[in-house]
């Protein structure tokens, strides 16, 4: 099956990730579009809750986003401490539009396991994720399987299947520049840039 341009929402929290800037230069060097769900998070930390900003929650808005692009898929990143958070947003927004989700980032390459069992995610990105996530996309845009996907583990009959980590990219210019537009769109910073 011929492959087919793929839709790719990014989903992050607080602050701008180099990562995804330069995993949606990779995905849109191979033809697939990308677009950003950002929360700032202003609101609930999950650990200090004050009622006075939990009128700054954006969810309806960004599962409106969501709606409105259809992506095809759905690609967190996490770290630890906002995954309790990430993982609510998610929910929110599968029930906007239920789509392959993916999820990376430092908490996800610790524990992927643990991830997975949440029922949340239909992979885990472990490692770097540029050449494993344009590769997972490329093989759902043909229909291809892709349960042998190095960097990436899935879960299939309740056990954890975990595919072996690729090297390290070594030459870093091989990579097209960080989709700094991605962020800057969205207003994931205003005076600072990483």
């Amino acid at each position: 099956m011929p492959k087919r341009k793929m839709r790719v929402m990014f989903v992050c929290r607080g602050a701008e990730y180099m990562g995804v800037e330069s995993m949606s230069a990779c995905l849109r060097a191979a033809g697939h579009d990308t677009d950003l769900v950002f929360d700032p998070g202003f609101d609930d930390t999950f650990y200090f809750r004050f009622k006075a900003v939990r009128k700054l929650n954006r969810w309806a808005r960004l599962a409106g986003r969501m709606r409105t692009y259809r992506p095809d898929v759905l690609a967190v990143s996490s770290i630890t401490n906002t995954y309790p958070y990430l993982r609510e947003l998610v929910r929110q927004l599968k029930s906007a539009r239920d789509c392959f989700t993916v999820i990376g980032g430092v908490h996800a390459s610790a524990l992927p396991g643990y991830v997975l069992a949440d029922g949340l995610f239909d992979a885990v990105c472990i490692g770097e994720g540029e050449e494993a996530l344009v590769e997972l996309v490329d093989r759902l845009s043909a229909g291809e399987a892709c349960m042998d996907i190095r960097n990436l583990c899935f879960l299939k009959d309740g056990a954890m299947i975990k595919n072996p980590v690729r090297p390290c990219l070594k030459d870093l210019d091989s990579l097209p520049f960080h989709d700094k537009a991605l962020f800057y769109r969205q207003g994931g910073f205003s005076s600072t840039l990483t």
